[in-house]
């Protein structure tokens, strides 16, 4: 504020008490409206966060939101935002045990884990992978032959 009464005196602009208490008024309210702006910066950061808010695993939140920017330079957002929700069903389904698993969300966007098949986020449940053991050992020969 100070710096707006200084830049006046410069170019000559003479202030009296009563003057100057009315321009540092105008500089405070003035301050004060900047100040209780939203703090938005560009339109990425809404677009990064409704991204990030539908990644199943939240964490680490500003490298998480600078990798989704990076990504959003050559991805459009539409798809990026569909290819998590999508991601979030797949790991909804996995094993609990599965879950711990889930990359942090900067490692999957850096490593554009969006634009994998979404035939590899499916994983088998236990009862799935113990149903698999059984029928492979039930085609397994029992005899032995000895070369």
């Amino acid at each position: 504020m100070a710096k707006a009464v200084v830049a006046d005196y410069a170019k000559g602009k003479r202030y009296n008490e009563a003057q100057l208490a009315k321009r540092l008024d105008e500089l405070v309210m003035q301050y004060r409206a900047v100040e209780e702006a939203p703090k938005v910066k560009s339109i990425w950061d809404v677009s990064s966060l409704d991204i990030y808010n539908a990644y199943p695993r939240r964490v680490a939140k500003t490298a998480a939101l600078k990798a989704i920017g990076k990504a959003m330079m050559g991805w459009p957002h539409d798809m990026l935002l569909e290819r998590t929700e999508a991601f979030k069903e797949a790991t909804d389904k996995w094993p609990e045990g599965d879950r711990k698993f889930i990359p942090h969300p900067s490692t999957w966007f850096n490593n554009e884990g969006f634009d994998e098949d979404p035939k590899e986020w499916v994983r088998k449940s236990d009862e799935q992978l113990k149903q698999e053991r059984r029928e492979a050992k039930a085609s397994e020969p029992t005899n032995y032959e000895v070369f």
